[in-house]
């Protein structure tokens, strides 16, 4: 039984080999002739140089292949700055990261940042005080706080990462470097580089999440601009923040009950805040913070061998422990991470935190100056609080 296969080709049918039978095997002859020929001709090698020439293609070209990949461990990012001098906006589509910031003029002490990543949006502040320069990131899961130091940068504060990262939820600090008229952040498999123009970023999906690198480059962009801002212009003494609070207690003894050995209350009368302290018989001390949010009563416990004081009430928890020479305050308060230093200087108690604030008590008055929103009024008080127990002899 035959099988026949025709090829179709145009609109020709070319019958198939196996139509005709198999071809004719070549002679002996013939074979010896081939061979013969292939013998004449020598072997050249292919040049080395040419197996392993680099690509000439320039980079961008690979780009869109890298960055779209969902499957990249790494991902870089690069965006072109544009805008005025009191605007920026920059943005990558492929990572779906973009910035936008904005001032009132050259001048003002607010720059307000939005950053959209993944379809969420986070706002961003700065503040300038003098010759020191400060900003604020505000979010529901993330506070951060950028403070000048010497010509670079410290970053520090808290992030929510969420689950599908390796560093989670957790406190970190870095620095930003200044070199010339580039801010560049390098590291723990994070690389960000801001020159005013460009930003370019390579980070670990894993490590750092894109919101993150978002916030980051944001708020270089605004450092940036904001240095290149005339020097001489007069800031608002409060960078028009109406969260900026200013407060002078002066310090007042009350009679103590029969349990208390003493007693002081500190008051402000323009902001409604009032704190009292008591000392009990057994050393410890319990007091009440009031505010216009109510009424706030804690005790605190003393551990007077190692020098330390645990104060804990309704929504804070802080603890005042002896670091060589100084104080260290830390713990939450009202919602809000607080750790602060104790300094003894000339009589007086002075604490700093990283982002303007400054609280000092002497023995006849405390003095605040505070943004609200990195230290609640509640948390003041209670800071205050400690102030006095050290004040009345711990």
């Amino acid at each position: 039984m035959k099988i026949l296969f025709t090829l179709v080709m145009g609109a020709a049918l070319v019958p198939s080999v196996f139509a005709e039978g198999l071809p004719a095997l070549p002679s002996l002859d013939e074979v010896k002739t081939q061979l013969a020929n292939q013998a004449d001709t020598k072997y050249v090698p292919f040049p080395r140089e040419q197996m392993y020439t680099k690509s000439t293609k320039p980079r961008e070209e690979y780009k869109t292949k890298s960055m779209t990949d969902p499957y990249a461990i790494t991902i870089k990012l690069d965006m072109d700055i544009t805008g005025d001098a009191v605007t920026f906006e920059a943005s990558d589509l492929f990572e779906s990261v973009s910035l936008d910031g904005k001032k009132k003029s050259a001048t003002d002490a607010e720059f307000t940042v939005t950053v959209e990543s993944d379809f969420t949006l986070v706002r961003t502040r700065s503040y300038k005080k003098g010759d020191k320069t400060g900003y604020m990131v505000m979010g529901d899961d993330m506070n951060i706080s950028v403070r000048s130091f010497g010509p670079d940068f410290t970053l520090m504060g808290s992030i929510e990462q969420g689950d599908d990262s390796v560093i989670g939820s957790d406190n970190f600090n870095l620095i930003i470097k200044k070199e010339g008229a580039k801010l560049s952040i390098a590291e723990n498999g994070l690389l960000i580089e801001v020159d005013g123009k460009k930003i370019t970023a390579e980070f670990d999906r894993k490590l750092v999440s894109r919101r993150v690198v978002g916030v980051l480059a944001g708020m270089m962009v605004t450092v940036l601009r904001d240095l290149a801002a005339p020097a001489a212009a007069a800031l608002p003494s409060k960078g028009g923040f109406g969260t900026m609070k200013d407060l002078r207690m002066p310090l007042m003894t009350v009679t103590p009950d029969e349990d208390e050995t003493a007693k002081l209350q500190a008051r402000d009368m323009f902001e409604n805040l009032e704190i009292t302290v008591a000392k009990l018989d057994n050393g410890d001390f319990r007091g009440e913070v009031y505010d216009d949010g109510g009424i706030l009563s804690f005790n605190a416990k003393v551990d007077s061998k190692r020098k330390i004081v645990m104060l804990n009430s309704f929504d804070v928890n802080l603890t005042m422990r002896l670091f060589g020479p100084d104080y260290r305050i830390y713990g939450r308060a009202d919602g809000k991470d607080i750790d602060l230093t104790v300094k003894k200087e000339g009589g007086k108690l002075i604490v700093e935190a990283p982002i303007f604030t400054t609280i000092e008590a002497s023995d006849t008055e405390i003095t605040g100056r505070f943004d609200e929103q990195q230290i609640p009024m509640k948390g003041f008080g209670v800071v205050s609080a400690l102030l006095m127990m050290i004040q009345m002899g711990l």
